[in-house]
C-alpha cells in the first residue's frame, strides 16, 4: 500500500532529530511568553495612565476656562465703567483720583491675565514632563521583563550611565530623557546618553518585588540623599540644582508607572534602603 506524498513527508520529518535542543526551545518559548505578558501589562498601564492624564487635563481645562471667564467679565465691567467716566468727562474734566483708579484697575486686570497665562504654560510643561517619565517607564519595564530587574549598572555614577542601557534597544526616542521645562540640550535620536546630559534622576536597584509606592525616577533632585517628609527635594529658589521646573517642585515616577507632582519639600517620605542608590544626572 503506497503512502501519499504528504504522509511520507511527515514521517521523514518525524524521523529526523531536531537541530534545536528541547531545553533551548522551552527557554525561547518562556522568554517569548514573558515578553508578551510584559507588553500586555505595559499596554494596560499605558492606557490607564492616558485615561488618568485625560481626566487631569479635562479638570485643568475647566478651571482655566472658569478663570478666564471671570477675568473677561471683570474686564468688561471695567470697560463699561471707563466709558461712563469718559462720557461724563465731556462735561467735566477727569479728577486725579478717577485717573488713578482707572490706571490701578488696568494694572490689576493685566496682572491677572499674565498670571493665568503663566500658570497655564507651567501646567502644560509639567504634564509634558510627566508624559516623558511614563514613556521611559514603558522602556524600563520591557527591560525588566527581559532581565528580572530595572536597569542596573554598578559602575554608574550618574543617571545617564545606567539609563543608557535602554537606548537604542528599548527606545530610540531620546527626547523623552529631557524635561520640556528644563534647560538641557536635546539629544539626537538613538544616540548614547553617556555623551550627553539628561534631566532625570534614577533610583537604581529596583527589581520585580518593587511595589506601587516605590519610586523609580524623578526630576533632577537637590541632592542624592534619602529624604523624609518635609525634606528638600527640589530647588526652593528656582536656581540649580534641582530646578527643572524652577521653584515649583517636580515630578516623581513610581514603579507602577504613575507620576505624582510634588512641591520643593516632599509631602511624603522619599527614603530608601541601602540597596538602592539615587543617581542624579550630570551637573
Amino acid at each position: 500500500m503506497e503512502l501519499s506524498a504528504h504522509c511520507r513527508t511527515v514521517l521523514e520529518r518525524g524521523g529526523k532529530r531536531s537541530a534545536t535542543p528541547l531545553w533551548a526551545r522551552d527557554q525561547a518559548n518562556l522568554r517569548s511568553s514573558r515578553f508578551e505578558s510584559g507588553v500586555t501589562a505595559t499596554a494596560l498601564q499605558d492606557a490607564s495612565a492616558n485615561s488618568t492624564m485625560d481626566r487631569i487635563k479635562n479638570s485643568t481645562g475647566m478651571r482655566l476656562r472658569a478663570k478666564h471667564f471671570l477675568i473677561f467679565s471683570f474686564g468688561f465691567l471695567l470697560y463699561n465703567w471707563i466709558m461712563t467716566i469718559l462720557e461724563r468727562s465731556s462735561a467735566a474734566a477727569f479728577s486725579l483720583v478717577e485717573l488713578m483708579i482707572v490706571v490701578a484697575l488696568i494694572v490689576v486686570v493685566y496682572a491677572m491675565w499674565m498670571s493665568s497665562l503663566s500658570g497655564s504654560r507651567q501646567r502644560t510643561k509639567a504634564e509634558g514632563c510627566s508624559d516623558h517619565l511614563q514613556k521611559i517607564f514603558l522602556a524600563a519595564q520591557i527591560y525588566e521583563n527581559d532581565f528580572g530587574k530595572f536597569p542596573l549598572n554598578t559602575n554608574a555614577r550618574t543617571s545617564e550611565a545606567v539609563l543608557d542601557l535602554l537606548v537604542p534597544r528599548y527606545t530610540s526616542d531620546t527626547s523623552i530623557f529631557i524635561c520640556p521645562e528644563g534647560t538641557d540640550w536635546s539629544i539626537p535620536s538613538g544616540d548614547s546618553l553617556n555623551k550627553h546630559k539628561i534631566s532625570y534622576a534614577y533610583y537604581m536597584g529596583r527589581g520585580t518585588n518593587a511595589g506601587s509606592d516605590d519610586f523609580l525616577m524623578s526630576d533632577r533632585q537637590y541632592n542624592t540623599l534619602s529624604k523624609n517628609a518635609g525634606d528638600q527635594v527640589f530647588s526652593l529658589t528656582g536656581w540649580a540644582p534641582g530646578n527643572n521646573h524652577g521653584k515649583y517642585g517636580g515630578n516623581v515616577l513610581f514603579c507602577d508607572g504613575h507620576v505624582q507632582n510634588v512641591p520643593p519639600r516632599a509631602p511624603f517620605s522619599l527614603a530608601f534602603s541601602n540597596d538602592i542608590v539615587l543617581l542624579n544626572p550630570k551637573p
